[in-house]
C-alpha cells in the first residue's frame, strides 16, 4: 500500500514531532504521529483546508510512502464514531480512539475517514511502533497547488455563532493557541498571539498579545485591540504559543458576546 504526506520543507521528517508537541484531532499532545493520505489528492485537500486561504505556501513537498503488505493496519468505521465526528473543534471521543491506538501498540498504522471526504481513508502513523521501521519513506519532491485555488476576492470563513458571523480562522487560532498575522489598517505585518476574539460595545474585536510589528503607539509588543473590520490578510500560523498569559486576566474587559478565549 502507498500512502502520501505533503508537508512544509522544514517540517518534512517522519518523526511525529508536530502531532507530539500539539496534539491533532485523532491523537492527544504527548504522543508522536504521522499523518498521511491515501492519494496525493486527498492529502492536497488535508494541506488546503488547513492552510489560510490569504497566502499560497510556497515551500511544500510531498513525500510517497510504501507499507508491506503484511503491515498491521487498525481500522475505525464511521459507524462507530459519535455523530459530531466531523465538527470543529473535535469531540474528545476521537483523540481517545487514537490515544489507546497508540498506548496498545497493537498496529503501525491507523486507517480513520477523512473529515473533508468521509469516504476516503487517511492513514496515522505511529513512529515508535517496531514495524515502522519497515516503511519505505520515499525521496521528497516538490509541491505546489494550481494558483487558481488563491483567487482575489476571499471572503474569510465564517459561521454564524448566537446570530452573529464568526471569523472561523481566528476561533480555530485561539482553540489551537496558534499565532495569527495580518496587516493591520494601512500598516504592516504584525504577528499576534490571539487571546479573546467577540463583540464589545457593537464592534467585533480580538484582544492580543503582539510579539513582532509595528504599533502607531510606538511599542511594538505587548497588550493590544484589534477591530475585525481592519485586518487583512489574516493567516494563522504554524506556530504555536503557550496560552493564557500570567498577566492576562487583567486584559480582559467585558464583551457583549464573546466567541473564544485563550485557555
Amino acid at each position: 500500500m502507498r500512502v502520501w504526506r505533503i508537508a512544509s520543507a522544514a517540517h518534512a521528517a517522519f518523526d511525529g514531532e508536530g502531532a507530539r508537541r500539539y496534539g491533532s484531532r485523532w491523537t492527544p499532545r504527548g504522543l508522536p504521529a504521522v499523518f498521511t493520505s491515501a492519494t496525493l489528492s486527498l492529502a492536497a485537500l488535508e494541506r488546503f483546508v488547513n492552510t489560510d486561504a490569504d497566502l499560497e505556501p510556497v515551500d511544500l513537498v510531498t513525500i510517497a510512502v510504501d507499507t508491506e503488505s503484511n503491515i498491521a493496519i487498525e481500522t475505525v468505521i464511521v459507524a462507530d464514531l459519535p455523530a459530531d465526528w466531523r465538527t470543529y473543534p473535535a469531540p474528545p471521543a476521537l483523540t481517545m480512539i487514537g490515544e489507546r491506538w497508540l498506548r496498545e501498540s497493537k498496529a503501525a498504522v491507523l486507517s480513520v475517514p477523512s473529515v473533508v471526504i468521509p469516504l476516503e481513508r487517511n492513514y496515522v502513523l505511529n513512529p515508535i511502533h517496531a514495524d515502522f521501521a519497515s516503511l519505505v519513506i520515499n525521496r521528497s519532491e516538490p509541491f505546489r497547488f494550481d494558483p487558481r485555488m488563491w483567487k482575489q476576492g476571499h471572503i474569510p470563513n465564517r459561521n454564524i455563532f448566537g446570530g452573529e458571523a464568526v471569523n472561523d480562522d481566528l476561533v480555530r487560532a485561539i482553540t489551537d493557541k496558534c499565532l495569527v498575522s495580518f496587516v493591520y489598517k494601512a500598516g504592516r505585518t504584525r504577528i499576534v498571539e490571539p487571546h479573546d476574539y467577540g463583540i464589545q460595545r457593537g464592534v467585533e474585536r480580538l484582544l492580543g498579545f503582539q510579539i513582532s510589528g509595528e504599533s502607531k503607539s510606538g511599542t511594538p509588543h505587548g497588550w493590544k485591540w484589534f477591530d475585525v473590520d481592519g485586518m487583512r490578510q489574516l493567516r494563522v500560523l504554524e506556530r504555536r504559543f503557550a496560552g493564557t498569559r500570567a498577566d492576562s486576566a487583567q486584559h480582559h474587559r467585558t464583551w457583549d458576546t464573546l466567541f473564544a478565549r485563550v485557555t
